[in-house]
């Protein structure tokens, strides 16, 4: 874990404490940066001669002045070392806030991350584009070719168009569809046979899926056209 950078300095606290009220400045000041130090490092060392070059000073002035300072800190649990009471509890303090402030964004993060699984779209979805014919391109099976149209309003038997047109266009993928022209021409013979039935029997016209898988358009039909006589005279 990345040590604090900075502990939080309450004046009043330092200038009310016994302690630094008994120090001169220079005793002061020699404690103020062990503190520093102890607050970087943990702890320092219990040794005049290193204390006395942290502070930068003798040994001998380092003495006397420890004299004063010393009460201040405690004995480490590492040996040969020495404690500051108060920054450890300030130390504290701030890890716990930040552990306390990351568990927070934790549940945060869970709580967000459930809404946005359980939610609604944030937007709505775009619209589909719109085909050149002015229906959606969700639309497009339900359009037809204007060949088939042509077929389909000379075909008799009107019913199941979209099944009509399905078969329509699996003759063209399987290279069976005869011309346009053929199919248009045989539809209309057809209609002429019926029409000059003379009374003979003639089938109904057929489903027209069936009339295009049947390749009806290559039905013959054979009629005679009907003889009007006028009665003259």
């Amino acid at each position: 874990m990345v040590k604090p950078p900075a502990f939080q300095f309450y004046p009043a606290d330092f200038l009310s404490d016994e302690n630094v009220v008994l120090m001169n400045n220079t005793e002061v000041g020699c404690y103020i940066k062990l503190l520093c130090y102890c607050w970087k490092q943990g702890s320092i060392p219990d040794d005049i001669n290193k204390i006395a070059k942290l502070c930068g000073e003798t040994e001998e002035s380092m003495a006397q002045l420890w004299i004063a300072i010393r009460c201040c800190f405690k004995n480490s649990e590492v040996g040969g070392r020495l404690m500051h009471q108060r920054l450890e509890k300030e130390r504290k303090k701030q890890i716990e806030f930040r552990e306390e402030r990351a568990e927070s964004g934790r549940k945060g993060a869970e709580i967000r991350w459930k809404n946005k699984k359980n939610g609604s779209a944030i937007a709505k979805p775009i619209a589909k584009p719109i085909a050149k014919n002015g229906s959606s391109s969700s639309s497009s099976s339900n359009t037809y070719s204007v060949d088939f149209e042509k077929f389909w309003s000379e075909y008799p038997n009107k019913v199941e168009k979209k099944k009509a047109f399905k078969n329509w266009q699996a003759l063209k993928k399987k290279n069976q569809f005869p011309s346009l022209d053929l199919i248009l021409s045989s539809i209309k013979k057809q209609k002429l046979w019926r029409e000059n039935s003379n009374g003979e029997f003639r089938p109904e016209w057929k489903h027209p899926t069936t009339w295009l898988n049947s390749g009806c358009w290559d039905d013959e039909v054979n009629f005679k056209p009907q003889i009007r006589y006028e009665q003259v005279g």
